[in-house]
């Protein structure tokens, strides 16, 4: 029977070649095994075990000691973060699950006039009202060419510092990928930014590739791979608007765009009552679906 440091170097040395020493650190999660887990993965017999995890401990003997267990273990835990609360008198957040979630992506959808610029004003001044007194920025991507600062003003009743947000117009799906990229180089360089707002994605100005639908949705994929990398790769959370397939509760180009939201928002205007809007939760990665109202007037939204 060989020694049990031979077994160690004849098991690194099968996995990573002879120069496995250089390697070392990538089998560092061997040392948080027990000695059962062990006799699992290495095929070893249970009387081996214990002399085998010693013999890997000294070979690890200081990274192992550099990186202790605990420290190791905190490295796989993914951090925490607060949802952004609407503090909307209706029942919003109740369906948002407690607010709007770092890291995700929401699609708000609906017919012209559904009130889905409207829900960007309020996802906007719920950032701005969380992070007051806070270095950060919010973006939005005005597609529509329809943004209104006066509109937030007087959703918030001029409590709102508008130079804290940045407003590009678009004017094209590859002028929008431009805009994504620098955006991305903003993140990199360690740009505070916990909202992105694309109103809207699919705008009807974008003529580019009607006729073509293969280039068409290449540029969707494209600004929808981006859209994802950003929100996991910062922690930002973005909005993007997009019109409703018809009288469907279904997004245009309602497959790819689905696949890469993390929610689906379907709004509706209430046909008895312009000012009352309905909001349903068709797509959601770990919540119920669920329903909500809320009022928009000229004054901004209430119950």
């Amino acid at each position: 029977m060989k020694p049990s440091r031979e077994k160690v170097q004849a098991f690194l040395e099968s996995h990573l070649g002879q120069h496995y020493s250089g390697y070392r650190w990538f089998l560092l999660p061997l040392l948080l095994s027990s000695e059962e887990e062990l006799t699992t993965i290495l095929a070893l017999p249970a009387s081996e075990a214990s002399a085998f995890r010693n013999a890997l401990l000294n070979e690890f003997k200081q990274p192992y000691e550099i990186f202790p267990r605990a420290a190791m273990e905190a490295l796989s835990q993914q951090p925490t973060f607060p949802r952004v609360p609407v503090h909307l008198a209706g029942n919003l957040d109740d369906m948002l699950g407690g607010g709007f979630e770092p890291g995700h992506i929401y699609q708000v959808f609906g017919q012209s006039l559904s009130g889905k610029t409207e829900f960007c004003y309020i996802a906007i001044k719920a950032f701005l009202d969380y992070y007051a007194g806070q270095e950060m920025k919010i973006l939005a991507i005005d597609s529509e060419h329809s943004f209104r600062p006066e509109r937030l003003l007087q959703i918030s009743e001029g409590n709102v510092d508008l130079n804290k947000i940045s407003v590009a117009t678009c004017y094209s799906s590859p002028h929008m990928i431009a805009l994504l990229q620098n955006i991305e180089k903003m993140f990199d360089n360690g740009l505070a930014c916990p909202l992105l707002v694309i109103d809207s994605i699919l705008p009807a100005s974008f003529q580019l590739y009607q006729e073509e639908p293969a280039k068409r949705q290449q540029l969707l994929v494209v600004i929808a791979e981006k859209l994802w990398t950003m929100a996991r790769n910062h922690n930002v959370s973005i909005i993007f608007t997009n019109h409703a397939a018809g009288k469907l509760a279904l997004p245009s180009s309602g497959n790819l765009l689905l696949e890469y939201c993390d929610y689906a928002i379907y709004l509706q205007k209430n046909e008895f009552d312009e000012t009352l809007h309905e909001a349903r939760m068709i797509k959601t990665t770990c919540m119920p679906e669920k329903s909500a109202r809320f009022r928009i007037s000229s004054k901004g939204p209430a119950v």
